[in-house]
């Protein structure tokens, strides 16, 4: 696994991106050393914190060109929204 690791200091001190790589083709994002997300070599994310994910948001206005798969928060209608067979749809 390849990580790279945000460590809090100084920048003249030292580094605050470290990339290390154990020769496989997985990718770890992680902070003071704990993974966050991991990405394996098939390209499914894995967000492993108890935390949670912030989805983009905005108005109905705000939308963007949709493509079939986009997940965002709606503030408009303050619901979960997906582009799913090329119209916005809300979550239940």
């Amino acid at each position: 696994m390849s990580y790279i690791n945000a460590q809090a200091g100084n920048s003249s001190s030292i580094s605050a991106i470290i990339k290390v790589s154990d020769g496989t083709a997985n990718l770890a994002l992680q902070t003071n050393g704990s993974n966050a997300v991991v990405i394996n070599q098939n390209q499914v994310a894995n967000f492993t914190s108890t935390g949670a994910v912030t989805l983009p948001a905005g108005t109905t206005n705000n939308r963007p060109t949709g493509v079939n798969g986009m997940i965002r928060y709606n503030s408009s209608t303050a619901n979960l929204e997906a582009y799913v067979g090329g119209a916005w749809v809300t979550f239940p």
